[in-house]
């Protein structure tokens, strides 16, 4: 009974970590913008870039209009779900594979309309790519790729694998 007592707090304290790291984030947050496109590896070769890159092309906002499929700036209820999303914790299995070919980015912008941070997930996989101020506030995997989908064709997403 002691331990179930002291499992229970521990998940209960886990879970009001994370959603003060979730809190703190988002409220340096003005602006949120999720993309949508092919995966990279259906670019042209002169397009593409390496994931390590992906910080500098999104500072500079520099992806080429011509992939990009949506493109769908939140407003305050949507980003309100969004920050849900990030908060509810999966305590079961959290299942990755390795394909990583995303296909979406969340971009988050401060007051000053700079990129603040980035999320960028593979919704097949459940692996991901964040800016350094990201790290950890997500347990991303293929179950929360799954809600993360649902979420996002409820803003009006529309592409999430190359043959749509």
């Amino acid at each position: 009974m002691i331990l179930l007592l002291v499992i229970l707090f521990l998940i209960g304290k886990y879970q009001c970590d994370q959603n003060q790291k979730v809190d703190d984030f988002f409220s340096k947050v003005k602006r949120v913008e999720i993309v949508s496109y092919p995966s990279r590896t259906n670019w042209q070769e002169k397009d593409r870039f390496k994931t390590s890159e992906l910080h500098l092309i999104i500072e500079r906002i520099s992806f080429k209009e011509k992939y990009i499929k949506d493109r769908i700036r939140l407003n305050e209820e949507q980003k309100n779900k969004l920050i849900d999303a990030f908060k509810e914790i999966n305590l079961g299995i959290a299942t990755q594979a390795a394909c990583y070919e995303p296909r979406h980015l969340i971009v988050c912008f401060d007051e000053n309309n700079k990129v603040y941070g980035y999320f960028e997930l593979c919704i097949e996989c459940g692996t991901y790519d964040s800016s350094k101020n990201m790290e950890g506030i997500l347990n991303f995997s293929l179950e929360k790729g799954v809600e993360f989908e649902v979420l996002f064709k409820e803003f009006g997403i529309k592409h999430f694998t190359d043959n749509n």
